[in-house]
This record gives C-alpha cells, sequence and structure tokens, in this order.
C-alpha cells in the first residue's frame, strides 16, 4: 500500500510538470484517472486498497492543483498520453489512432 511520502510531489505547474507526475506514477506501477476514487484502487494480486487515507487525499489534490494550473482537458490528455506512451503506444497523425511501437 502506498502512502503519501511515496507519491510522487507535483512542484512543476506546467504541461511537462503534469507529464513528469504522470510518468513517476506509471513507473510505480498507478495509473489512476482523475474521475475515478483513489480510495477504490486495489492490487491486482491481493484485492487489498493500493492507496492508503493520505495517499488518496494527496493524489486528490494533485489532481486539483492540475486542473487549476492546466484546465482539466489539457491534464486529461496529457495523462492518457502519459498511459499509452508507458504501454508502448505512438499516436499516428496518419491514421488519426494510437499504433503499437514495433
Amino acid at each position: 500500500m502506498l502512502s503519501a511520502e511515496m507519491i510522487p510531489e507535483f512542484t512543476a505547474k506546467t504541461a511537462t510538470g503534469v507529464r513528469a507526475w504522470w510518468d513517476a506514477m506509471l513507473e510505480l506501477g498507478f495509473y489512476i484517472h482523475p474521475e475515478d476514487n483513489p480510495a477504490d484502487q486495489v492490487e491486482a494480486g491481493t484485492g487489498q486498497r493500493a492507496l492508503d487515507d493520505t495517499a488518496c487525499a494527496k493524489v486528490s489534490a494533485i489532481y486539483e492543483d492540475m486542473f487549476n494550473s492546466i484546465g482539466e482537458s489539457e491534464t486529461y490528455d496529457i495523462g492518457i498520453t502519459a498511459w499509452f506512451n508507458y504501454q508502448g503506444y505512438t499516436w499516428d497523425e496518419d491514421k488519426d489512432e494510437w499504433v503499437r511501437q514495433h
């Protein structure tokens, strides 16, 4: 279970800072969509909560800070891009879709 101390800080209130935070969370093994309740995240192997209460509060506060800094839509777009890139996909402008990198 992750505690607040294990959640990366969100210090650079820019699009680059948002991407860095998403990338750091993905490296921890977490992708929590801002519309999802962090308390509902469970560890696949155990079925137990993945984040303690302080970590949930920190993640929620970071999302709010991101929304206030760069907007909800941009926050979502950056998070989705980070997730797809982490999974090995890139955006193909010609196809107008995500494609798996080889």
